[in-house]
């Protein structure tokens, strides 16, 4: 005989985000090792207040976090991979329902970060452009 369990409790749908960190220069080359923090947004105090920390990128430069209660959230970078620039990166996504219950399916969220020496795919190194220490700024790539 089988049995069959019936339950009132509302099931509480859990959401996952999956996030890819990139060379912004070359997307296709992925970044392992940078680290990030998750925090999720309190309604009542509207602040976002911090969930998970040391969150750090696989060598194929993915991160996914998953069993996330639906909310609006934000993840911040905290160190960047080894060569290239920290820029205080701030991603806010939401985690949502539809009207069944069901979790919304989020796309796949790419991060870019560039290395420490800028070069133009052309090969022009563009690391001091704006800095006024040189007057060899007349650069005009399609990729910048």
């Amino acid at each position: 005989m089988k049995r069959i369990y019936i339950s009132n409790e509302k099931e509480t749908t859990l959401g996952c985000v999956r996030f890819i960190l990139a060379n912004a220069i070359d997307p296709h080359q992925r970044l392992g090792g940078a680290v990030f923090s998750l925090y999720k947004r309190n309604e009542k105090k509207c602040c976002y207040e911090k969930l998970l920390s040391g969150l750090l990128t696989g060598e194929n430069g993915v991160l996914i976090i998953d069993r996330l209660e639906p909310g609006q959230y934000m993840l911040t970078e905290n160190t960047a991979p080894e060569g290239y620039l920290f820029e205080f990166t701030k991603v806010f996504f939401n985690i949502e329902m539809d009207r069944t219950g069901r979790v919304i399916e989020l796309d796949t969220i790419l991060i870019f970060n560039y290395p420490n020496r800028r070069a133009c795919p052309c090969g022009y190194d563009y690391s001091c452009f704006g800095c006024g220490c040189c007057e060899n700024h007349d650069h005009h790539c399609l990729f910048l």
